[in-house]
């Protein structure tokens, strides 16, 4: 065979192996892998400074987010906007927000206060744009907020992909975090002195990296 023929192959070999490693070691991923390794840790047997897996329904919390495509409120959301070109897709946009919230697995409910995270959510609100499929009223709001149009320079429609994730009220969601306590505002009975007033459970972000935040059924069941 030609040398023009193994040229051929491994440059095909390269370009899925580049595609390859570029979905597996993705955020969601790498969230959903590291997840999965650590075993559930029930809420009522939590203890200050443990960084554990925990797994239940989510409980709204203060306030909520709206997610910027949908308009769903929520606690948590990621959306990530691609464009094709020519035979490959560009990341164009990706945002994403957390706010407190809580958990309860039916041994107790722990609250999620989320500060440096990373998203393993599955898609559930997807669109597109292109040439057969015009761009919603919410989709040019969303574009022309952040600079963006459904249109190119010369006037040609964009093939645009919108992929928006949720964490909603009442869905199973699985977090890894730390253990802390602090003053529960809420509890009755209260002492003089720190050590004697009421504490509650928090989980946030482990102190040598992210907090980690999922709706994955292989994670949440």
């Amino acid at each position: 065979m030609s040398v023009e023929f193994y040229a051929i192959i491994l440059a095909g070999l390269c370009s899925g192996g580049y595609a390859f490693a570029r979905w597996y070691f993705s955020e969601a991923k790498r969230v959903k892998r590291a997840l999965a390794a650590a075993p559930i840790t029930a809420v009522a047997t939590l203890l200050e400074g443990d960084t554990v897996r925990v797994v239940g329904t989510l409980l709204r919390g203060p306030r909520t987010l709206t997610a910027p495509l949908s308009r769903r409120p929520c606690a948590a959301y990621l959306l990530r906007v691609r464009e094709q070109r020519h035979k490959s897709w560009k990341e164009i946009i990706r945002e994403s927000d957390a706010v407190e919230f809580a958990v309860d697995d039916g041994s107790g409910t722990v609250l999620v206060r989320p500060g440096n995270f990373e998203l393993g959510l599955e898609d559930d609100h997807n669109e597109r744009t292109g040439f057969w499929s015009d761009a919603s009223e919410g989709v040019n709001e969303y574009l022309l907020a952040r600079g963006e149009s459904a249109d190119d320079a010369l006037g040609f429609k964009r093939v645009l992909q919108f992929n928006e994730a949720v964490l909603e009220e009442g869905e199973r969601v699985a977090v890894w975090a730390t253990v802390t306590l602090e003053t529960d505002p809420a509890a009755t009975g209260a002492g003089e002195g720190y050590r004697d007033r009421p504490k509650r459970k928090v989980l946030v972000e482990p102190a040598d990296g992210a907090m980690l935040l999922s709706d994955a059924p292989k994670v949440t069941t």
